[in-house]
């Protein structure tokens, strides 16, 4: 703490603000990838960040909802054949980030940290391609604003194809026009005119936001969030008499979440010639579940794109972390009914 100053402070605010602003679109649209409301995206990127930042000794990694984890989270939800977005649904999540954290915090005081040096790049990045994927063939129901009945990858395939005459234009064109500007942004033509920082996908949703309330996109029958409670998460007690069956996917997904986590942060650490502790890192994430679980969260794990948007910025320490979830927790008490205009 005594070399932490105000060049230090000002950079971590700055980086951690940021990363929130983009973090609350981010976040309610993972919750959805995982079959939870929306909100549920926002719990779990207020409390249980700050308090994986106190114990984190990675500088740069942002944590938080991700797409990969969302979707094992999503496929154990579906499982139960609840009805998504249901307090049953909630209920297995909650329970699921429980398990996972306890088993975090089990294999880092057991100082299995070193199983992540098992998993090759080749392994990861089948898995993230497949991620991509699965979360492209999902979006496509709000793309072409259809509906989609199965929960199942090749079923969500059918679907499309079986539906895609339906196609509701007002909504494909905004998809598009949206998909158009994100792409020419990132590659081609408006690449080498928009700096690598400027925060383009936050923009564009403001835009939308502003659109969808003063054009009334519900009436045109373009699908919105809706109303999104606001304050804090309440406090809830796991379903402990779930922990047994829930245990062998709690295991899959607690140690997917540390090994793309852990492989992030490491890249890090080498980049700036910092010491990381993988062991360190398996408590942090233990706790920060553990934590979570009691504060209706869904299991977090390191994000690429934030993570490389906080070091664009000019992170300097963990507290950007801290700044990250109190800029969530300020938006959850009073900002949140300006996120309920925001396109599904």
């Amino acid at each position: 703490m005594k070399e932490y100053d105000r060049k230090k402070l000002s950079a971590d605010a700055l980086a951690g603000i940021t990363v929130a602003v983009m973090l609350i679109p981010q976040s309610m649209a993972y919750a959805l990838l995982a079959g939870l409301p929306p909100i549920y995206g926002m719990y779990s990127s207020s409390f249980i960040v700050i308090v994986y930042g106190l114990f984190t000794t990675s500088k740069v990694i942002c944590v938080g909802p991700v797409a990969i984890t969302s979707i094992l989270i999503g496929g154990v939800v579906s499982e139960y054949g609840f009805e998504l977005e249901s307090p049953e649904s909630v209920q297995i999540a909650v329970t699921l980030c429980f398990v996972t954290g306890v088993i975090q915090l089990a294999m880092g005081l057991l100082k299995l940290g070193f199983v992540s040096k098992f998993l090759s790049r080749p392994v990861m990045s089948g898995f993230t391609t497949g991620a991509a994927a699965i979360i492209a063939i999902q979006q496509c129901k709000d793309l072409f604003g259809i509906d989609i009945s199965s929960s199942r990858f090749e079923g969500i395939v059918y679907d499309v194809f079986a539906n895609i005459h339906r196609t509701h234009i007002p909504t494909f064109i905004l998809s598009a026009v949206s998909l158009f500007i994100l792409l020419s942004v990132k590659y081609y033509p408006l690449k080498k005119y928009v700096p690598k920082w400027f925060p383009v996908p936050l923009i564009l949703i403001l835009i939308v936001i502003g659109l969808s309330y003063f054009f009334d996109f519900e009436s045109m029958g373009i699908r919105i969030v809706g109303p999104i409670p606001s304050g804090i998460a309440p406090f809830m007690l796991p379903e402990f008499d779930r922990f047994t069956e829930l245990l062998l996917d709690g295991l899959v997904i607690s140690i997917t979440s540390y090994m793309s986590s852990v492989a992030l942060a490491e890249t890090y650490a080498t980049k700036y010639q910092e010491h990381l502790d993988p062991n360190q890192e398996l408590l942090a994430f233990g706790i920060s579940c553990i934590f979570g679980a009691f504060n209706q969260c869904f299991t977090i794990t390191g994000s690429f794109s934030r993570s490389a948007l906080n070091d664009d910025m000019g992170c300097r320490t963990p507290a950007h972390g801290i700044f990250t979830g109190t800029v969530i927790v300020l938006s959850l008490l009073f900002f949140t009914s300006l996120f309920q205009y925001t396109r599904r």
